[in-house]
């Protein structure tokens, strides 16, 4: 008899909590880990909640590729000098969305929220 597991990887976020990104400046690399390699491909999306603003907080990528032997992939999240404080939304989150091979293999990943 073969036993097998149908559970679900997740793919963490760090940091994940407390992120703040000042204005004109970029943030700490972000890291997004897949545990158990994909045995094709997993893609992760990665985009800001708030489509209104422009380039004035922009992502260093769109999408990060996890294939197998690649656990763990990296980002930033930077604001521009555009940014006003005192219009512009300051609490804001990245979200995350699955595709690939190997996606249905994973959980969704819980948005990452930061402050400006």
């Amino acid at each position: 008899m073969v036993e097998v597991n149908n559970a679900k990887a997740t793919c963490t976020v760090s940091p994940n909590t407390n992120v703040a990104v000042e204005v004109g400046r970029t943030s700490i690399p972000i890291r997004v880990h897949c545990p158990n390699a994909p045995y094709d491909s997993l893609d992760v999306g990665i985009a800001l909640n708030d489509t209104n603003l422009g380039n004035k907080v922009t992502l260093s990528m769109s999408s990060l590729n996890f294939i197998p032997d690649r656990n763990s992939r990296y980002f930033t999240i930077t604001v521009s000098n555009d940014f006003d404080t005192a219009t512009d939304a300051t609490a804001l989150s990245v979200v995350f969305t699955l595709s690939g091979t190997n996606a249905a293999s994973y959980n969704a990943i819980s948005s990452l929220s930061f402050t400006v």
